[in-house]
């Protein structure tokens, strides 16, 4: 069975959107929003994980920016 190119576009922007929503959730679900703030170890993981996903984020809106300019 070979999958199309649109199958394959639908597939990957179905992932992208679960992605994408992830990362919202995670970045919102986020009290800590300062390094200054974390008490404990655990709170440096929350902050950890805030900032990464926040990164991660807006690096994904940077490259669909790029795609649609080309």
């Amino acid at each position: 069975m070979t999958t199309s190119n649109n199958e394959l576009i639908e597939k990957e922007t179905i992932v992208l959107y679960k992605i994408k929503n992830w990362l919202r959730n995670e970045i919102e679900n986020t009290e800590l929003y300062d390094e200054k703030f974390c008490e404990n170890k655990d709170d440096f993981i929350h902050y950890g994980r805030q900032e990464c996903a926040n990164n991660l984020f807006a690096l994904i809106k940077k490259w669909e920016k790029e795609k649609y300019n080309d």
